[in-house]
This record gives structure tokens, C-alpha cells and sequence, in this order.
């Protein structure tokens, strides 16, 4: 995978995943919330959807609250313009200081510069896992080297 996302500014939809992802990072709701439209569809993982920025506007404090911090390094993106997928790793900081790396792919259904539907293909269950596996453990260290 490559580097950490940058600002490009370009409308290849880097620039919307960079404010989106930055302001996970900076587990800044109001900032995550402007990147999705008012009746937005968003699906993390094989949870049940949450409907609507009210919805998503409650749903955020407990993910926010489910690791200490989060960087995110990227390996591909790909838009047509209405549609957007980002290959990415999420190197999260458990509560407990544990570092690891959880791959991930998001598709995003674009409405301009918002997306109104994203499907977030993440597995957070390392998050909570008494043991972690070594392979995560192993891949947050070579992305801290």
C-alpha cells in the first residue's frame, strides 16, 4: 500500500476522502457529517444501516469511542464521479494502546461534493479481541517503521 492521503484537491475524489478520513482521525463529527448529504445510507461493516444525518449524528460517539486514535494509509482510488472506492488500511490505537492494521475498502455513491450512500467494508472487531492477531500487530508495525 502507499502513503497517507493528501489534500490534492483534484476531482478524482481524493480530496473528499481526505477530509472524510481526516476528520475521523480527528474524531471531529461535524466535519464527518458535512461529507454526506442529509438522507445518507452508511453501512460500516455488516451492521444494520444508519439512515439519515440525525441518525449518523447519534451513531458517531460510540464509534469515536471505540479506539484511542486512527491513521489511514491508502493503496488505491477509483471515481467516475458519481461513484467512489478507496482500498485502504486503518491503523487504529486500541483503548489499551495496542497498535494494529485492519485493511479496508469503501464505496461511495456520490452526490456532488457529498456522498449519500458508503458502504465502509471494515471488520472492527480487533478493536475489542482479547488477543489480537498477530498478522494485524505485525502489519501497524511496518506502517510506524
Amino acid at each position: 500500500m502507499g502513503g497517507t492521503m493528501g489534500d490534492t484537491g483534484t476531482a478524482d475524489g481524493s480530496a473528499w476522502v481526505d477530509r472524510c478520513y481526516r476528520a475521523v482521525k480527528m474524531k471531529d463529527a461535524d466535519a464527518f457529517l458535512d461529507q454526506f448529504t442529509d438522507d445518507v445510507w452508511f453501512r460500516l461493516g455488516n451492521a444494520e444501516p444508519v439512515v439519515g444525518r440525525e441518525a449518523l449524528t447519534s451513531w458517531l460517539p460510540d464509534f469515536f469511542a471505540s479506539f484511542a486514535a486512527v491513521e489511514h494509509a491508502y493503496g488505491g482510488l477509483w471515481s467516475d464521479g458519481a461513484a467512489l472506492i478507496v482500498d485502504s488500511d486503518h491503523i487504529f490505537t486500541r483503548l489499551d494502546g495496542i497498535r494494529l492494521t485492519i485493511p479496508s475498502v469503501m464505496i461511495c455513491r456520490m452526490q456532488g461534493e457529498r456522498a449519500n450512500r458508503a458502504q465502509l467494508y471494515l471488520d472492527l472487531s480487533p478493536l475489542s479481541m482479547a488477543e489480537v492477531p498477530e498478522p494485524l500487530r505485525r502489519a501497524a508495525e511496518a506502517w510506524a517503521a
